[in-house]
C-alpha cells in the first residue's frame, strides 16, 4: 500500500501540464495519486481532502494567482477540516516574480506546510516527499505488528 497524494489546482487555473508533471513526480517517489485536474472549485478540493484524508495535498498553480486563491483555499480548508497536514502549494504564486518570497512566506503563515516558487525548491520538495513516504511506511509497519 502506498501513501495517497491529492493533486489539485485553484479555480482559475486551467493548466494541465503542471498537474501531470507533479503526478509523475509523486508516482516516481512512491505515492498513489488522485489528480482532480484543472479549475477545481475550493469545495471540491475540500470534499476530496476530507473524504480520502491523503498523506499529502499538492496545490499546483501556473497562472500567477496562486497567492490570492491559494490563501482562500487554505483558509476554507482550515474552517472545514479537522486535520491539516502536509499541504503544499507551488508554481507561479504571483504575476510579479519579485514578490514570490513574500507571498511564499505569507502562504506558509496561513497554514501551508511549504509554499514553493523559488529556484531550488524542487530539491526541497523531493526531500519532503521522501520523509512523508518513509513515515507512512513506518506507521503501516507498526500497525501490522
Amino acid at each position: 500500500m502506498k501513501p495517497l497524494a491529492l493533486i489539485t489546482t485553484i479555480p482559475s487555473d486551467s493548466h494541465h501540464w503542471n498537474l501531470i508533471f507533479i503526478e509523475l513526480l509523486l508516482k516516481e517517489h512512491g505515492f498513489e495519486i488522485m489528480n482532480l485536474g484543472a479549475c477545481v472549485p475550493f469545495e471540491e478540493t475540500i470534499k476530496y481532502y476530507n473524504t480520502y484524508k491523503p498523506e499529502m495535498l499538492v496545490v499546483s498553480t501556473i497562472n500567477g494567482h496562486g497567492f490570492i486563491e491559494g490563501k482562500q483555499l487554505i483558509n476554507e480548508l482550515k474552517k472545514k477540516s479537522t486535520s491539516i497536514k502536509n499541504i503544499f502549494i507551488g508554481g507561479n504564486l504571483s504575476t510579479n516574480l519579485e514578490l514570490t518570497e513574500h507571498h511564499a512566506a505569507e502562504l506558509e503563515n496561513e497554514g501551508y506546510t511549504k509554499a514553493f516558487g523559488r529556484e531550488g525548491d524542487l530539491i526541497d520538495f523531493k526531500h519532503r516527499m521522501k520523509r512523508i513516504v518513509d513515515r507512512y511506511k513506518e506507521k503501516k509497519h507498526l500497525l501490522i505488528k
